[in-house]
């Protein structure tokens, strides 16, 4: 439970948020998936409460979704990769507590997903599509006040013609 800002109350070294995040980036990095290898975690403990940290392996990118919006329209081909990318997660079960524009990073080759503090592991529901509305509302308000070709229905169903695209789901590898 947050205390305040970053501060966590202390429930034991196992239950840090950033050891639980490692734990689970490294388990999506070893089931092929997209995103930064996860390299160290750490937590300071401050009494009844922690602070805490993850690195990850720096991963050449162009920027997130967010920033990339910012600079111009994103080609179709993009969004179906972008959706082709959640859906891959979503097969796997992994349900991204905070899936916003800011936690999708594009490079040339790939998208890529971050941030996976406070994300579960849950059998297939209702929260796939609940993930993808919080999606889409975080690129409702990134664009808002950007030209109307930054972001429009055709893009979002781009991106939904992607994530539609099944892939046979499997779960990933034990740790």
């Amino acid at each position: 439970a947050r205390v305040s800002g970053d501060r966590y109350v202390w429930q034991g070294e196992q239950s840090t948020r950033p050891f639980e995040e490692w734990q689970l980036t490294y388990r999506l990095h070893r089931a092929g998936l997209p995103v930064p290898a996860p390299l160290a975690a750490r937590y300071r403990h401050h009494g009844f409460t922690y602070t805490g940290d993850i690195i990850t392996e720096r991963v050449a990118v162009v920027g997130s979704l967010s920033e990339c919006l910012r600079t111009g329209a994103l080609s179709v081909l993009t969004w179906i990769a972008i959706g082709r990318c959640i859906r891959r997660f979503h097969d796997l079960g992994v349900c991204h507590a905070d899936l916003n524009a800011h936690n999708v990073l594009l490079s040339e080759e790939a998208v890529y997903l971050i941030d996976f503090d406070r994300c579960e592991l849950r059998r297939p529901g209702l929260w796939c599509d609940t993930n993808l509305v919080r999606l889409r509302r975080s690129l409702e308000k990134v664009t808002w006040a950007l030209p109307p070709e930054s972001f429009g229905e055709a893009d979002w169903y781009a991106l939904l013609d992607g994530y539609r695209e099944s892939s046979a789901p499997r779960a990933p590898p034990a740790p």
